[in-house]
């Protein structure tokens, strides 16, 4: 990574590749495919996880797990 003051905000920094950073995305670019097919692979055989995973997020992000345990708790009915 290589880093210079940014001429229009001197708060913040430009980054961008190095050489050596461009010239290693272009030997690890291959495996990353790999990885990426076998990954897609891998969540077909397992039934979708990520999809699910999707959903759960969206879930949580409605109504968090706290609430809904809080809501559940003050529905309860006294002992």
């Amino acid at each position: 990574m290589e880093s210079d003051a940014d001429p229009k905000d001197g708060r913040s920094r430009l980054l961008r590749l190095s050489v050596s950073g461009k010239q290693l995305v272009r030997r690890l670019s291959p495996l990353w495919r790999i990885l990426n097919a076998t990954s897609l692979e891998l969540d077909k055989e397992a039934g979708h996880l990520m999809e699910a995973l999707d959903r759960l997020d969206r879930a949580l992000e409605r109504l968090s797990l706290y609430d809904r345990v809080k809501l559940k708790l003050a529905s309860r009915k006294p002992r």
